[in-house]
């Protein structure tokens, strides 16, 4: 499995050098640069599910609607739908492999914002979201939210 590029270190440089002169560069995406628009469709959802797609929604845009297109809203609805229901614990295996390739396509994860090549950044210019590869990630408030979303403890 050919690996992603290295995103960029504070100074600006990457760990890995290419020698091609086409290299694509990783591109800083301002967070908060765009106004959050209205999602499409979230009136067919129940509150519960209409909580989380918001969320989802909301998180999605702020951090990388630099990068989004009018066009695209339909598609993220879409995902943001898929994912309300993967965390209410309804989502059908055959659904979750079209939730992975959306969350791939719109930068939902770590994983897929190192393969678009963008860099989420502050106002300021410092990297914000997915600190540094290897970092470990706090699990206890990964289930504290779920918990907090879903109702169960």
């Amino acid at each position: 499995m050919a690996q992603t590029p290295a995103p960029p270190k504070e100074d600006g440089t990457s760990s890995r050098v290419r020698r091609n002169l086409g290299q694509p560069q990783f591109r800083k995406v301002t967070r908060n640069a765009v106004p959050i628009p209205a999602m499409p469709g979230e009136t067919t959802l129940t509150a519960r599910r209409r909580q989380i797609a918001r969320e989802y929604w909301n998180d999605l845009w702020a951090d990388l609607g630099e990068l989004y297109t009018n066009a695209d809203r339909h598609p993220i609805a879409r995902l943001c739908s898929l994912h309300s229901l993967a965390m209410v614990g309804k989502l059908g295996a055959q659904a979750q492999g079209e939730l992975r390739q959306l969350e791939a396509a719109f930068g939902g994860s770590a994983a897929a914002r190192r393969k678009l090549m963008v860099v989420v950044v502050d106002q300021h210019g410092d990297a914000v979201g997915d600190g540094e590869p290897g970092e470990p990630i706090d699990m206890n408030a990964h289930r504290e939210r779920r918990a907090a979303i879903t109702g169960k403890t």
